[in-house]
Parts: structure tokens; sequence; C-alpha cells
């Protein structure tokens, strides 16, 4: 099952669009981020919006800036129940009516619109690119080892509400990866829940260690279950692809060549 927010459906439902689409994306080898603490989550605001800038996004005309990115994880992270560690699953999203360890949200503005309050309004307004996150007990991969090491030395920082921290940061460790995703038209997972998004989630998840996945459990405070939204019914909302989804993990996926083009500059 594959289920969204707000959706509901099946993988083999989704349908495959006829055009194989690739998303262009135009940034700076390391833009400078503030990073500071929202309610429990983090929340990533660029000091330029124009040092990334995503077009070809499918539905959608014209270039979408960067407004900033946040990341939603479950509560009880690094608890324990009997001995046993307990997470329960913290993204917005779920594949096969499996939910993620968390979710990271790129949100981008139409450029044509001055800020988001303005562009959250527009029914073209936001486009939010969403990666899931899994965590392993280590990694090999130097993605991942770079986005845990990223979380470790970070995220305690800013788990004081009062503490802003300025960091140049490494897109590539979230955009080097296959350009496989599902896409929809779809609200705001915040109030007032403007019907303004085009939701594109990527099939191929963000990987994190264990130990750099819980220093997100110094925001919760006592009592806390992680900031994400339960899933939400489908309704009448199509999902598609820009590849052909599996029904079932077991059967051998193809092998896939679509990668984001990233220009820098």
């Amino acid at each position: 099952m594959w289920s969204a927010t707000p959706s509901r459906t099946q993988t083999h439902q989704a349908t495959t669009m006829a055009t194989l689409v690739t998303i262009w994306i135009r940034k700076t080898l390391m833009p400078t981020f503030c990073i500071h603490l929202v309610g429990h989550a983090p929340e990533f605001i660029p000091l330029r919006e124009d040092d990334l800038v995503v077009s070809n996004v499918p539905y959608r005309l014209g270039d979408y800036r960067l407004q900033g990115f946040h990341i939603h994880y479950g509560g009880d992270i690094g608890g324990e129940n009997a001995g046993v560690r307990t997470s329960h699953g913290g993204s917005e999203h779920a594949v096969n009516g499996v939910r993620f360890d968390g979710e990271l949200h790129v949100v981008l503005i139409n450029r044509k619109y001055q800020d988001i309050r303005d562009a959250e309004t527009r029914t073209d307004g936001l486009v939010v690119l969403v990666f899931f996150i899994k965590t392993a007990p280590s990694t090999t991969d130097p993605r991942a080892a770079e986005f845990s090491q990223f979380l470790e030395t970070n995220i305690p920082v800013i788990a004081n509400h009062d503490v802003n921290v300025s960091v140049a940061i490494n897109l590539g460790m979230f955009l080097d990866r296959q350009c496989d995703f599902y896409t929809y038209a779809g609200s705001l997972t915040t109030p007032l829940c403007h019907e303004s998004v085009r939701w594109v989630i990527f099939e191929e998840p963000l990987t994190v260690t264990e130990t750099a996945w819980q220093t997100l459990a110094g925001l919760q405070g006592h009592g806390a279950h992680g900031n994400c939204r339960g899933i939400q019914p489908l309704n009448d909302r199509l999902i598609k692809a820009n590849f052909q989804p599996q029904r079932t993990t077991t059967t051998q996926a193809p092998v896939r060549e679509r990668y984001f083009v990233i220009l820098t500059y």
C-alpha cells in the first residue's frame, strides 16, 4: 500500500507518466543555512533562497526556489520497552503500508511569488521534495556517513531553543541519488492545510546511523511523540510515478539510470 499525506492507495495503482521526468536542479556547491528549532522540528533556512533552484517539476511550470527544509520523526527515539529499543515510524508517507523512521521535506516556492505566505494560497505556489529516512546500525555509504555526522554535530547544539547555528551544507548528500519518484497534488501538512503543494516523493531513502538519529531524542522533551502527522486518506487524489512501481518487495527491480540533473554555479 502506498500512503501519503493525505493519500492511501496500492503502489501498483500509481499511474506511470508517459514521459520519464528528470528534475533539474541548479545549486551552489555549499550553500549556507541557519539551523534552529521550531517546536520539536529542526528547521534549515538558507541565507540566500536562490542558492538552489528547481525546474522541470512534473505538472508545474517555471522555477522554484528554496525556502528551506525540515525533518519529521516519530516518538520514543532510542527508548526501550522491556529492554527492546523502540521507535515509532516518523514518516508522513508510507509505501506498502510501512512508514519509514523519518522524512526530510525540501520546501520550494514558485519564483513568481514573494514569500511562502503568498505562495501557500496559490494553486501553483509550492513544491515539496520528500526524502524518506531509514536508520541502520552503521553505514559504509559516504552520503549516509556525511548525513549522520551532520546530525550528530548540529542537532545537539540547537536542542536549546535560543540557539541558531549557521553552517554550510553539502546538498549532494541528499540529491546524489536516483530520480525515481511518486508525485501528487495535495495540501500542506500543517494548518491551514492549503491545497497548494505538488508533492514529489523519492523512492530511494536517505540512510542515517541509529546513533545519529537518536540525537533527535533531545528535541522531544518529556512525553513528546515526535513531530509527524498521521497517514491520511487519499480521497480523490491521483498518484503518478516516473517509474514502474513494484507490487512486492520480492520482485527484482529493473535497472534504473534516471538521476537528478544538477548544475552548479
